[in-house]
């Protein structure tokens, strides 16, 4: 990934495909990338290819996401934030950034998804936006449901500073 920062995409996928050329046919050399820091993998190990297959659903609006600890009411996550999520698309052509409302979206997806939730969101609370996510971004989200009424999250950078956090207020 750190090629891809350094050079660009278009660049790196342009020296990809020159490389490649040595190798393979042009016709057999992808009109698609997707860059992941990792292969999403399942609990056991083995490829997850219901992650993968979404990498090419058009257009992408969850980032990938790694499972670090999951305990009855707390889940600590790895979020993978890929440039071609849709979010990027409307945000400082430029500059992309992940927007807040976003972060929201995604935050309240993983935890319906990962706890099982079924109650609509009253309210949300106590939202905080301390810094941007921009493209190929990590962050570290942990996510804690309380008494089935509240569900906390908390996005951190690596550097470990807050990005964002909040809760949802479940009825």
């Amino acid at each position: 990934m750190a090629n891809i920062k350094k050079i660009g995409k278009v660049q790196f996928v342009s020296q990809l495909k020159k490389e490649l050329r040595n190798y393979l046919e042009l016709s057999f050399i992808p009109k698609q990338w997707r860059f992941v820091e990792k292969i999403p993998v399942n609990s056991v190990n083995k490829i997850n290819w219901q992650q993968v297959n979404a990498l090419f659903a058009h257009p992408a609006k969850m980032p990938l996401y790694e499972i670090i600890t999951y305990h009855d009411k707390e889940i600590n996550l790895r979020l993978f934030f890929n440039e071609e999520l849709i979010y990027f698309k409307g945000h400082f052509p430029d500059n992309p950034i992940f927007p807040g409302v976003a972060q929201l979206a995604v935050s309240l997806q993983l935890g319906r998804d990962l706890f099982s939730l079924k109650q609509i969101v009253e309210r949300v609370e106590k939202i905080k936006f301390a810094k941007v996510i921009q493209p190929y971004e990590i962050v570290v989200m942990n996510m804690q449901l309380k008494d089935n009424k509240k569900l906390l999250f908390k996005m951190n950078n690596l550097e470990e500073e807050l990005v964002s956090s909040g809760t949802f207020i479940l009825k």
